[in-house]
């Protein structure tokens, strides 16, 4: 009886590699198991992983025969006949994929034991709930809605340890591997939900996370303690994107765990986080060092996905333009652009369509392009997947640009509905760190209009009267 061998197998055999051999060339990132599953064609990668075999190979997807996956739909190979299986109806098949809690709880429950690779479960995820959205756009008959479904996902590391024991003041210890799944699981739930208006929800779900992760630390096990840094620093990550006051404090311990964990995608992240801090404080020089070294990270290892790459492509980027280095600027600005993929979501990651606009039409701005700055900055205002904070902190950066701009008269009339647009959802979302935002720019706008109606309206109805 022959054997079949699939071209990925035949990729690596030419190479003379054993399945070992791709698990450390790769970082980890693509395990034996997996390996082991996709050669058999027993299942099939999810893009991060079809990526990071394209360029370990140095393959097309098509050529690795993995284009099949990219389509969403699985080459089946038949070696004999097999017997029709259970008919399911368009309705039942309709109900499946709307039903977005069954899907994660059954991708979630399946996962291997043992198998700590978690930001595969977490790209997993991620493109069920792509699929999901999409199918959402055409169909309202959906079981369960989106936000229901991530909350329930979000709090099932909670229920491990008994919910109910620690309100009452108890604790209950649980499986560090079913522990540290769920809480992958609930960081991506938290990173989607920060989207909305659940940030309060969010904040206080990953400071508990975090009390959950940190004594796994301490753990006699590697590999429970390298995941778990990866998980913090990830949480932390995620706390600095919700507009909080103590955001520097927690870029430092992302940065913190995620030299801890020494994983080169959760490295760059972090440092790509506190370089944006830095250009968003002015301090650009700072923001240049660590936005090269996030990018440099990045860089080292073919393993780290294309959308890792455009995020810190993007901020160095705009780090490069505020220092001066204009041409570098739009190289990299260009490549932000041609690796960026909105199918795509890193868990911690706070970037988008509308972060990729925004960050472009800052750099502009510092060029002195305000042609291209204005352009941009109105993209970012209208992506459809701008958050509810970014909502708020896009408006505030375009008033920045509009009051410094000097090709043309500033619009004192986009400048009042931007800021009254910002607080409004700063008010909503009860985020003080905004509305303090929104004050500070209320009184640059009072030094460029002192006399004007309009600005001394606003300031009666939103910031306590003019002074």
């Amino acid at each position: 009886m022959s054997t079949i061998i699939s071209p990925l197998q035949q990729a690596r055999i030419k190479r003379g590699w054993k399945q070992s051999d791709v698990e450390a060339k790769t970082g980890g990132q693509i395990t034996i198991a997996s390996l082991q599953r996709w050669e058999g064609r027993r299942g099939v990668p999810c893009e991060r992983n079809i990526a990071i075999l394209c360029a370990l190979y140095e393959m097309s997807a098509e050529d690795l025969g993995l284009n099949h996956a990219i389509m969403g739909t699985e080459k089946k190979v038949n070696f004999a006949p097999q017997e029709e299986g259970p008919h399911m109806s368009d309705m039942m098949r309709r109900e499946l994929l709307c039903n977005l809690g069954s899907r994660l709880n059954t991708l979630i429950n399946l996962w291997p034991r043992r198998n700590y690779h978690y930001e595969e479960l977490q790209a997993e995820i991620n493109k069920a709930i792509f699929d999901h959205d999409v199918l959402a756009q055409s169909d309202s008959t959906a079981s369960i809605s989106r936000g229901e479904a991530l909350k329930s996902i979000a709090l099932v590391p909670l229920q491990l340890i008994g919910g109910i024991a620690i309100i009452e003041g108890g604790t209950q210890k649980t499986d560090p591997d079913l522990l540290l799944k769920h809480c992958a699981a609930g960081i991506t739930a938290c990173t989607y939900l920060r989207r909305g208006k659940d940030i309060v929800f969010v904040s206080d779900l990953t400071s508990f996370y975090i009390s959950l992760l940190q004594p796994t630390l301490s753990s006699h096990s590697e590999v429970h303690r390298n995941a778990a840094a990866i998980l913090l620093s990830q949480s932390f990550m995620l706390k600095s994107f919700l507009g909080s006051e103590d955001d520097q404090t927690f870029i430092e311990r992302a940065i913190y765990y995620s030299d801890l964990s020494e994983d080169k995608a959760t490295q760059s992240l972090a440092y790509r986080r506190r370089a944006y801090e830095h250009w968003d404080t002015k301090n650009y020089k700072e923001a240049l060092r660590d936005a090269e070294k996030g990018y440099g990270l990045a860089k080292s290892s073919n393993a780290i996905h294309p959308i890792i790459h455009s995020d810190v492509a993007s901020t160095l980027s705009l780090c490069q333009a505020a220092c001066g280095k204009a041409n570098d600027a739009k190289a990299n600005m260009a490549r932000a652009r041609d690796l960026f993929d909105p199918t795509m979501l890193v868990p911690s990651m706070s970037y988008s369509e509308s972060i990729l606009a925004a960050d472009s039409g800052a750099a502009y701005q510092h060029m002195g392009l305000w042609g291209e700055a204005t352009t941009l900055y109105k993209k970012s205002l209208t992506a459809p997947d701008i958050s509810a904070l970014g909502y708020a902190h896009q408006r505030i950066n375009y008033i920045k640009m509009e009051v410094s701009r000097d090709d043309k008269p500033r619009d004192m009339d986009l400048c009042v509905k931007l800021l009254t647009e910002s607080v409004r959802r700063a008010e909503e979302l009860s985020n003080t760190t905004y509305i303090h935002k929104a004050h500070g720019i209320y009184d640059i706008l009072r030094l460029v209009w002192p006399r004007e109606p309009a600005i001394k309206r606003l300031g009666k109805e939103y910031f306590g009267g003019t002074k």
